[in-house]
């Protein structure tokens, strides 16, 4: 199994003047962190800046980093799930940039967020309601993905958003095309949910991507793995169980931010490493 990392550790320095210093690390792929315009100064990369992306495609052809998948923008501004005709258009112009942008770049998956925080995440009816907007939504997203030979990756979400319980997510991915969408499994996030080992065994075979990140047990801290209190030699084994063969992904972000790239590099990559020889993956 490949070890990759998301550049949206490293959101607040240039993406061109990471690549070199994530290959010397020696990781060959990477998680393409996109936030969009509107994240302002939390993110390294607009897709709404051509000579951005122009310049992100050289990049990673200049270090040879795969730029395998690509983190599609999220958050209340860019929410698929939103009753909100004009508000939800918006969110799917922005993912569908996302997906063009993903094709451009070499990326071959890009990971989406089904929906944002529900108002009232005990309401029943608003839970299937956004359920089904989130899956209008994905099915026209799924139109230009499936042009871009391009998959979409439904990421489980912390509890009380949309896809927040295994069952929205499955839900969801139920009601669309196996050869397009598949699931994105944050293993934070689903032990956070006390549903880890539920969500890889509903999905098996349909996870195309993971997010690897480690917490304390009460928030999603996105820490390196070892430094919180997950098993992940338990975790690899599972996703080896089911077939899965993509990329052992880091999504590192928290207090790891403010540390040195070249730190947070070399020992996020010794500590996959160790936790993938130790599974036998």
């Amino acid at each position: 199994m490949e070890i990759g990392i998301s550049t949206g550790l490293f959101y607040k320095h240039e993406i061109s003047e990471l690549l070199p210093l994530i290959k010397k690390a020696g990781f060959d792929v990477v998680e393409i962190w996109d936030g969009g315009k509107e994240w302002g100064a939390a993110t390294h990369f607009d897709h709404h800046n051509a000579k951005q992306v122009k310049a992100l495609q050289d990049a990673l052809w200049n270090n040879q980093v795969r730029g395998l998948t690509l983190h599609g923008p999220f958050g209340t501004n860019c929410d698929i799930s939103v009753p909100d005709d004009k508000a939800r258009k918006k969110a799917i112009e922005e993912m569908i940039l996302a997906v063009e942008t993903a094709a451009k770049v070499g990326a071959k998956i890009v990971i989406t967020h089904p929906g944002n925080i529900l108002t009232n995440g005990q309401d029943g009816a608003e839970k299937d309601r956004r359920i089904a907007t989130s899956i209008e939504s994905l099915k026209i997203i799924s139109e230009t993905a499936r042009k871009k030979n391009v998959r979409l990756a439904v990421e489980n979400m912390l509890g009380g958003m949309v896809a927040g319980e295994a069952w929205q997510l499955e839900k969801i991915v139920g009601a669309l095309d196996k050869d397009v969408v598949g699931v994105c499994i944050d293993v934070s996030h689903a032990s956070l949910c006390k549903e880890l080992d539920k969500l890889i065994k509903t999905f098996n075979t349909r996870i195309i991507a993971v997010h690897i990140s480690d917490n304390h047990g009460k928030m999603d801290d996105h820490l390196i793995p070892g430094e919180g209190m997950l098993d992940f030699v338990k975790i690899a084994k599972k996703l080896k169980e089911v077939q899965f063969n993509g990329v052992f992904l880091q999504e590192i972000l928290g207090e790891a931010v403010n540390r040195k790239p070249e730190e947070v590099l070399k020992v996020s990559r010794q500590m996959a490493q160790k936790i993938l020889k130790q599974a036998g993956v």
